[in-house]
C-alpha cells in the first residue's frame, strides 16, 4: 500500500540480491524507468504490476532482457 513509490525508490530496491517476490500494484508512480531498474533482479520470481497505468510497452519489454527470469507476471489492468 505504498502507493507514493517511483522509479527512485525501485532503483534501490534493484540492488538487492535475494529479492524473490515484488508487489507493486496500483503503484501510479511507477513508469518504465522504474521496470528497467528490475531487469537486474536475477533472484526476481514473482513481479505483480496490476494497474500501474504508468508503464507502457517499453517497459513491459525491458523485462525480457536483463537477468529476470519469472514464474508470474501480474499485468492486469494496465
Amino acid at each position: 500500500d505504498c502507493q507514493t513509490l517511483n522509479d527512485r525508490a525501485l532503483e534501490h530496491v534493484s540492488a538487492s540480491t535475494s529479492l524473490v517476490r515484488l508487489d507493486l500494484s496500483f503503484m501510479t508512480e511507477v513508469t518504465d524507468a522504474g521496470v528497467k531498474h528490475l531487469t537486474r533482479l536475477s533472484s526476481l520470481k514473482h513481479l505483480n504490476l496490476k494497474s500501474c497505468e504508468n508503464i507502457s510497452d517499453l517497459g513491459f519489454a525491458a523485462l525480457t532482457t536483463g537477468d529476470v527470469s519469472l514464474l508470474s507476471l501480474d499485468v492486469s489492468f494496465c
